[in-house]
């Protein structure tokens, strides 16, 4: 099934509609709606003439009644009248809102296709769906059934595709969208909802103001293919968190359709219905944020080696045989130590026993001489040393020679740009990994190691290598070093907060 594209375009003149309408066309718009309501005064001459020298434009005409933002002035009185002569008009397409402009589908010409639209930009229960399901069949001649909400939960999600699963049996064209960040599952699925078409921006700039869920057009083209890989992030990140950014711009270097999103998840239960549709196969590949990644494990049909260790899962593969669970934490620190030589590490200091710590301590256990650890409360005690006996706490070092330095706190609140690292011990090393660093604030270990003279790596480096080796276990794709690396994505620098993952 194709799936077609719709773009909104809305401006205070024809002028500038009819070059939107082309933007959108040319980007991959397959119609485009023209917001009426956007002009100061609507010539109804100017306007047939607009529609006659643009029958090259697949036209909607649309006056909106209501639009829930500040940004957009009232719609313009006498709603109802401009509509009228709207359809006097002989539009190919005309938008009518339900139930208001029922009255009007009687006055609707042969050549006149109506798209009836149900909208709640808030929730769900504005949709009166029996009601519109019954105009549309007494219509009697072609009608498209347009229904828009706001899922807050799956529950939500469920009843936005079974709208569209009765519609389908009643033989209706239809299309049935979630706003806000759940109803993007909406968008991507498109074409196994049965849609007729879907709603994209062409440009962050022009057309229609953006609204929580709003994709752009190359995103969707992307995601519609047959062989489109469907990917997202289950937890508490926002909608365009940089983690979207990261991912498409993988897919876009391995030529790889598909499309990322950050899905919120608040509840158990919520987890547990989106598991199952991911098992059914809604999604090829999931990671895992805070504060889902410990409860993750328990419900998983199989766990990697990976996801015991680190006692937490940040990447689900989907399989025949079900859910696996991973941690790539381990993998992004195997990849992120490449470009140094891990053979001359030979003494390992660790600052703090956030998770990450180990990572670090399963990837050097076998191959260094020592381990030294102090714990974040400068304890002489402490779990991680139960689980490796071959570690040596802090209190019994008694050196600060080594050959790699570790921070592994998270930043203390009021002491982000503190450097709580031994000064002496600093000094004498010569690689410093700062996992826990916040890409949105100077990292004080970065400015003290560069002061210091010493290699770096920062959450940046192990960031991009822990999402590249997710990316990898989706797709059973592996991308060339030639064609990707971290510097791809400097432009996110500022906007990365590793919180997310790493629980805290």
């Amino acid at each position: 099934m194709v799936v077609m594209i719709c773009a909104v375009v809305l401006s205070d003149n024809l002028e500038e509609m009819r070059a939107q309408g082309l933007e959108a066309l040319s980007n991959g718009a397959s119609f485009v709606e023209c917001r009426l309501d956007g002009l100061q005064e609507i010539d109804f001459t100017r306007l047939e003439q607009f529609m006659n020298d643009n029958n090259d434009l697949p036209l909607i005409f649309s006056i909106r009644s209501e639009w829930n933002t500040e940004k957009i002035a009232p719609p313009i009185s006498g709603r109802i009248e401009n509509m009228k002569k709207v359809i006097s008009l002989k539009p190919r397409y005309v938008d009518l809102e339900y139930p208001f402009d029922m009255h009007l589908l009687p006055k609707l010409s042969e050549e006149t296709i109506p798209i009836i639209s149900a909208l709640d930009f808030q929730g769900m229960v504005k949709v009166d769906y029996d009601g519109l399901q019954s105009v549309a069949k007494r219509y009697g001649k072609e009608i498209i059934v347009k229904i828009g909400a706001t899922p807050h939960t799956i529950a939500d999600l469920r009843l936005l595709w079974s709208w569209a699963s009765n519609l389908r049996r009643s033989k209706m064209k239809y299309i049935v969208f979630g706003m806000g960040s759940l109803g993007q599952l909406t968008r991507i699925k498109s074409r196994e909802l049965g849609n007729y078409w879907m709603y994209g921006r062409f440009s962050h700039f022009e057309g229609e103001p953006y609204l929580p869920g709003m994709m752009k057009i190359d995103e969707l083209v992307s995601s519609f293919s047959e062989e489109s890989w469907h990917f997202a992030c289950l937890g508490n990140l926002p909608e365009n968190d940089v983690l979207r950014g990261v991912y498409r711009l993988l897919l876009d270097v391995s030529k790889t359709n598909g499309v990322y999103l950050n899905l919120p998840i608040s509840t158990s239960p919520e987890l547990d219905q989106i598991l199952l549709w991911i098992e059914d196969g809604l999604l090829d590949g999931v990671n895992i944020s805070s504060p889902w990644q410990q409860d993750m494990l328990h419900r998983l049909d199989w766990k990697d080696s990976s996801a015991v260790v680190m006692d937490a899962v940040n990447s689900v593969v989907v399989t025949k045989e079900g859910l696996k669970g991973y941690n790539t934490q381990i993998e992004g620190f195997k990849r992120s130590l490449e470009p140094f030589s891990i053979k001359k590490i030979n003494r390992v200091y660790i600052d703090g026993t956030e998770r990450v710590s180990h990572a670090v301590i399963h990837v050097l256990k076998d191959q260094v001489e020592t381990i030294v650890i102090r714990d974040k409360l400068f304890s002489t005690h402490h779990p991680i040393f139960d689980e490796y006996p071959s570690i040596i706490p802090d209190t019994e070092n008694f050196s600060n020679d080594f050959d790699l330095v570790v921070n592994c706190n998270k930043p203390a609140q009021g002491f982000e740009n503190v450097v709580m690292l031994p000064r002496n011990i600093l000094e004498h090393c010569s690689l410093i990994f700062d996992p826990m660093s916040r890409m949105s604030n100077l990292s004080p270990l970065k400015s003290e190691s560069e002061r210091l003279g010493k290699q770096y790596i920062g959450s940046y480096d192990f960031f991009f290598n822990t999402a590249l080796a997710s990316y990898e276990l989706w797709t059973k794709k592996s991308i060339p070093p030639s064609m990707v690396n971290a510097k791809m994505f400097l432009d996110f620098a500022d906007q990365i907060d590793f919180g997310f993952m790493l629980n805290y």
